[in-house]
């Protein structure tokens, strides 16, 4: 791996393109009128069984010239912000954050300009995403009863124009109705977090498309991920990328390319602290019926020694069946994850490696939102404790400082349900004639089952 794919990090205040990475000898891109020093966003989750806290940032930037800053100060807060990367070759450019300015301070600084040192400014400012200001945007109001269709749209307009569109799930009962309510002082993004409960998944915020969408569960399902190949006489494994109708980008990463990851300790957390997942099926007002609870216990959990965690979740649907359905997926979710190792963060950093492999890669760490994307980690250490080194990405931190992009990855495994042992060479032969010297310590003997076998897979041959 010899990195080299280097996208230029842009920053938009107001609409306007600001800034962008620094020029070659450090100093201020010509082609805009202040610097990068430093810019991060968080995005995501830290656990699936969670809901994502609204994204946070920060931005400093770097400006020769200071009237550029006093004729923006009395407007300064509250300014839109863009921030995004451009391909290599300028043919695209993804936003992995949207949001505004909430506050800012200044500083006498020199700074580069034209590779002339000049006495300019520094500013530096925090940012506040666009879903905080959903979680401000209170409603309230008697909602009649309505399918999932109207909701949607109730909610996307409430949203607007922070979001384009909210994507739900078909099998989410389109025809059921949601009951008739009253809603007293509730965020909007509060009321989009509960209509994502409904299909038992947690939302997903896409900032470049302006988007929200379910998350994904498939995370704990996906045995054939993996593929066997050969690389540099070493046999190792490879992710898998499905055919369409997946989107997935699929990489692999060798273990030594993540920076401190040897010296991280993996976590484990019981039942995920939770032990039991209550849900309450509203009936609607003035029915007469009372409102029913249901509780799945979480696979593994026992009360009896932890006591008892509850989840709770709202059903606004009349259906009693949907209602315990929900429960027990989250339920599910929950054992599967407190019954699975984790790992710290991630860490990639592009000074170590001179960039990214290439746009897949890159895609992968600097999306800023969940999907499809694998990562499998060759050359690791982790099976020989019982962990498949195959993950999946739920939330983390970009950022950009020094002409370099460190990505912070919160990952959730995938898992087979078998217990993990490592393998090797002689495990096979002992025939000095077959020259596979080594065998990648990420491969596992649970593994072999499931190497090419699932449907839309594409996969080498077999050896």
């Amino acid at each position: 791996m010899s990195g080299g794919w280097k996208p230029t990090a842009r920053v938009y205040l107001g609409g306007v393109l600001v800034a962008l990475g620094p020029d070659v000898d450090g100093s201020i891109d010509p082609h805009a009128p202040v610097g990068i020093d430093t810019v991060w966003a968080d995005w995501g989750r830290e656990r699936a069984i969670e809901n994502p806290d609204s994204p946070a940032g920060g931005l400093t930037l770097l400006v020769p010239d200071p009237s550029w800053v006093a004729a923006r100060e009395k407007t300064l807060i509250g300014t839109s912000v863009g921030l995004s990367y451009v391909y290599p070759d300028g043919s695209a450019e993804w936003f992995y954050f949207r949001g505004k300015i909430a506050g800012a301070r200044l500083t006498r600084q020199r700074v580069k300009a034209g590779g002339a040192w000049v006495d300019g400014v520094r500013l530096e400012c925090t940012l506040a995403s666009d879903l905080n200001e959903l979680a401000n945007r209170m409603v309230s109001g008697t909602w009649a009863s309505e399918s999932i269709p109207a909701l949607r749209s109730r909610l996307l307009t409430l949203a607007s124009p922070l979001l384009t569109d909210i994507q739900t799930s078909t099998f989410w009962h389109p025809e059921a109705a949601v009951i008739d309510r009253t809603v007293d002082d509730v965020s909007v993004l509060d009321l989009l977090y509960e209509l994502f409960e409904q299909g038992a998944a947690r939302m997903v915020y896409d900032p470049h498309a302006r988007t929200v969408q379910p998350s994904r569960r498939h995370w704990y399902d996906l045995p054939n991920a993996l593929r066997l190949t050969e690389v540099g006489g070493q046999i190792t494994v490879r992710p898998i990328t499905p055919t369409v109708p997946f989107t997935w980008s699929a990489v692999t990463v060798p273990a030594g390319y993540l920076a401190d990851f040897a010296d991280e300790p993996l976590q484990r957390d019981l039942a995920s602290g939770v032990t039991r997942v209550q849900t309450h099926v509203r009936r609607p007002e003035g029915g007469g019926v009372p409102d029913y609870w249901f509780v799945a216990p979480v696979p593994g959990a026992d009360e009896v020694s932890y006591g008892i965690r509850a989840m709770k979740v709202t059903s606004i649907m009349y259906s009693v069946s949907w209602g315990q359905e929900v429960g027990e997926k989250f339920a599910e979710y929950a054992g599967r994850e407190g019954n699975t190792w984790r790992l710290p963060p991630l860490v990639w950093d592009t000074g170590r490696t001179d960039g990214f492999d290439d746009v897949v890669q890159a895609f992968t760490f600097l999306r800023g939102y969940e999907t499809y994307a694998l990562v499998a980690l060759t050359g690791s250490w982790l099976p020989a404790v019982g962990v498949r080194p195959l993950f999946g990405i739920i939330g983390g931190r970009i950022t950009y400082t020094g002409g370099r992009w460190i990505t912070e990855s919160q990952t959730v495994p995938v898992g087979l349900g078998q217990t993990q042992t490592a393998l090797r060479w002689s495990e096979f032969t002992t025939d000095p004639a077959k020259t596979w010297a080594d065998v990648d310590p990420a491969l596992t003997w649970a593994d072999l089952a499931y190497i090419g076998r699932g449907h839309g897979m594409t996969a080498d041959a077999p050896r």
